[in-house]
Protein backbone atom coordinates (compact mmCIF):
# COMPACT_ATOMS: atom_id res chain seq x y z
CA UNK A 1 0.00 0.00 0.00
CA UNK A 2 1.02 3.08 -0.84
CA UNK A 3 1.75 5.67 2.68
CA UNK A 4 -1.47 8.04 1.33
CA UNK A 5 -3.68 4.97 0.94
CA UNK A 6 -2.18 4.17 4.12
CA UNK A 7 -3.13 7.49 6.01
CA UNK A 8 -6.88 7.45 4.12
CA UNK A 9 -7.72 3.73 5.73
CA UNK A 10 -6.11 5.05 9.10
CA UNK A 11 -8.52 7.91 8.61
CA UNK A 12 -11.38 6.06 7.72
CA UNK A 13 -11.16 3.65 10.22
CA UNK A 14 -10.84 6.07 13.26
CA UNK A 15 -13.77 8.18 12.13
CA UNK A 16 -15.63 4.89 11.75
CA UNK A 17 -14.48 4.53 15.19
CA UNK A 18 -16.21 7.50 16.93
CA UNK A 19 -19.52 6.90 15.17
CA UNK A 20 -19.51 3.60 16.29
CA UNK A 21 -18.59 5.37 19.78
CA UNK A 22 -21.42 7.84 19.12
CA UNK A 23 -24.52 5.28 18.11
CA UNK A 24 -23.41 3.61 21.85
CA UNK A 25 -21.11 0.67 20.60
CA UNK A 26 -18.03 0.70 22.71
CA UNK A 27 -17.20 -2.45 22.02
CA UNK A 28 -17.20 -2.23 18.27
CA UNK A 29 -15.19 0.63 18.27
CA UNK A 30 -12.78 -1.33 20.26
CA UNK A 31 -12.31 -3.64 17.29
CA UNK A 32 -12.22 -1.25 14.80
CA UNK A 33 -9.31 0.46 17.17
CA UNK A 34 -7.41 -2.57 17.45
CA UNK A 35 -7.59 -2.83 12.90
CA UNK A 36 -6.40 0.74 13.46
CA UNK A 37 -3.58 0.11 15.03
CA UNK A 38 -2.77 -2.97 13.24
CA UNK A 39 -2.36 -1.12 10.12
CA UNK A 40 -0.25 1.11 11.78
CA UNK A 41 2.28 -0.98 12.66
CA UNK A 42 2.06 -2.52 8.82
CA UNK A 43 3.06 1.04 7.76
CA UNK A 44 5.55 1.88 10.39
CA UNK A 45 9.30 1.67 8.50
CA UNK A 46 11.28 -1.00 9.52
CA UNK A 47 14.69 -0.43 11.31
CA UNK A 48 17.46 -2.46 9.90
CA UNK A 49 19.08 -2.37 6.26
CA UNK A 50 16.39 -2.68 3.69
CA UNK A 51 17.81 -3.65 1.16
CA UNK A 52 19.13 -7.26 3.03
CA UNK A 53 15.35 -8.47 1.97
CA UNK A 54 14.07 -12.05 1.49
CA UNK A 55 11.37 -13.46 0.13
CA UNK A 56 9.03 -15.36 2.15
CA UNK A 57 9.86 -18.40 0.90
CA UNK A 58 13.53 -17.80 1.06
CA UNK A 59 12.76 -16.60 4.96
CA UNK A 60 10.80 -20.59 5.08
CA UNK A 61 13.77 -22.11 3.54
CA UNK A 62 16.35 -20.48 6.09
CA UNK A 63 14.47 -21.45 8.73
CA UNK A 64 13.72 -24.90 7.76
CA UNK A 65 9.91 -24.27 7.81
CA UNK A 66 7.56 -25.94 5.56
CA UNK A 67 4.99 -22.71 4.57
CA UNK A 68 5.37 -19.25 3.53
CA UNK A 69 2.28 -18.58 5.40
CA UNK A 70 4.34 -19.23 8.82
CA UNK A 71 6.68 -16.25 7.84
CA UNK A 72 3.78 -14.19 6.73
CA UNK A 73 1.75 -14.97 10.22
CA UNK A 74 5.30 -14.48 12.27
CA UNK A 75 6.01 -10.75 9.96
CA UNK A 76 2.60 -9.97 11.24
CA UNK A 77 2.54 -10.57 14.69
CA UNK A 78 6.23 -9.06 14.94
CA UNK A 79 8.34 -12.13 15.28
CA UNK A 80 10.23 -11.41 12.22
CA UNK A 81 10.81 -7.99 10.64
CA UNK A 82 9.21 -7.65 7.65
CA UNK A 83 8.31 -4.71 4.69
CA UNK A 84 5.62 -4.96 2.09
CA UNK A 85 7.12 -4.06 -1.60
CA UNK A 86 5.03 -3.64 -4.64
CA UNK A 87 2.25 -5.82 -2.34
CA UNK A 88 4.35 -8.25 -1.18
CA UNK A 89 5.96 -8.89 2.14
CA UNK A 90 9.68 -9.42 1.98
CA UNK A 91 11.48 -9.74 5.68
CA UNK A 92 14.90 -8.51 6.77
CA UNK A 93 17.29 -10.96 6.46
CA UNK A 94 18.56 -9.77 9.85
CA UNK A 95 15.36 -11.29 11.87
CA UNK A 96 15.37 -14.39 10.06
CA UNK A 97 19.33 -15.05 11.10
CA UNK A 98 17.74 -13.57 14.85
CA UNK A 99 14.87 -16.36 15.03
CA UNK A 100 16.47 -19.18 13.49
CA UNK A 101 17.93 -21.05 17.04
CA UNK A 102 14.40 -19.51 18.45
CA UNK A 103 11.99 -22.04 20.46
CA UNK A 104 8.92 -20.83 17.94
CA UNK A 105 11.20 -21.96 15.05
CA UNK A 106 11.78 -25.19 16.92
CA UNK A 107 8.17 -25.83 17.81
CA UNK A 108 7.30 -25.15 13.83
CA UNK A 109 9.76 -27.57 13.05
CA UNK A 110 8.63 -30.38 15.41
CA UNK A 111 4.83 -29.19 13.96
CA UNK A 112 5.72 -30.04 10.35
CA UNK A 113 7.82 -33.17 11.04
CA UNK A 114 4.23 -34.50 12.57
CA UNK A 115 2.44 -33.49 9.66
CA UNK A 116 5.28 -34.85 7.41
CA UNK A 117 4.52 -38.15 9.01
CA UNK A 118 1.02 -38.34 9.21
CA UNK A 119 0.60 -37.75 5.58
CA UNK A 120 3.39 -39.87 4.40
CA UNK A 121 1.04 -42.79 3.95
CA UNK A 122 -0.76 -41.49 1.56
CA UNK A 123 2.29 -40.16 -0.30
CA UNK A 124 2.58 -42.10 -3.53
CA UNK A 125 5.64 -41.08 -4.34
CA UNK A 126 7.61 -40.73 -7.69
CA UNK A 127 5.01 -43.04 -8.74
CA UNK A 128 3.11 -43.00 -11.99
CA UNK A 129 -0.78 -42.31 -10.90
CA UNK A 130 -2.94 -43.97 -13.61
CA UNK A 131 -5.28 -41.95 -15.79
CA UNK A 132 -8.78 -42.38 -14.40
CA UNK A 133 -9.88 -43.66 -18.32
CA UNK A 134 -7.08 -46.78 -18.01
CA UNK A 135 -9.59 -47.94 -15.27
CA UNK A 136 -13.06 -46.47 -16.37
CA UNK A 137 -15.28 -48.97 -17.51
CA UNK A 138 -18.50 -48.05 -19.91
CA UNK A 139 -18.60 -45.79 -23.01
CA UNK A 140 -19.28 -41.72 -22.31
CA UNK A 141 -22.57 -40.35 -22.58
CA UNK A 142 -22.50 -38.49 -25.87
CA UNK A 143 -21.13 -41.57 -27.68
CA UNK A 144 -23.63 -43.85 -29.52
CA UNK A 145 -23.97 -46.87 -27.80
CA UNK A 146 -22.91 -50.23 -30.44
CA UNK A 147 -25.45 -52.07 -28.82
CA UNK A 148 -28.54 -49.64 -30.28
CA UNK A 149 -27.35 -49.97 -33.75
Amino acid sequence: MHHSTDARLEGELEALSEELEERGAPDLARKVDKIVEMVRQQTEPVHGDPGNLMTTGQAACALGVRSINTIKRWAVEGLLDGVRRGGRLMVLADSVERMKNSPTVATQKALDARIEAALEPFDSGDEDIPSLTATRLGRKPWEKSSAGK
